[in-house]
């Protein structure tokens, strides 16, 4: 399992922003707590998009 942390310096509206930052896939795990949220994905070659400096992604777990 892969996992990342999203970060947005803007309140989120998370079902629009999952699917710019992750196109057509599906997550097995989420946490959203305000502007931050924690996808994890059973597939770790999954990517995320980059939608510049308000959104922060890291990796946070392989």
């Amino acid at each position: 399992m892969v996992k990342y942390k999203v970060t947005t310096l803007f309140q989120s509206d998370w079902d629009n922003v999952f699917p710019a930052l992750f196109p057509g896939l599906e997550h097995s795990f989420s946490q959203i707590r305000g502007n931050v949220a924690i996808y994890g994905f059973d597939d770790t070659s999954v990517k995320p998009a980059d939608l510049g400096p308000l959104v922060k992604v890291e990796l946070i777990s392989e």
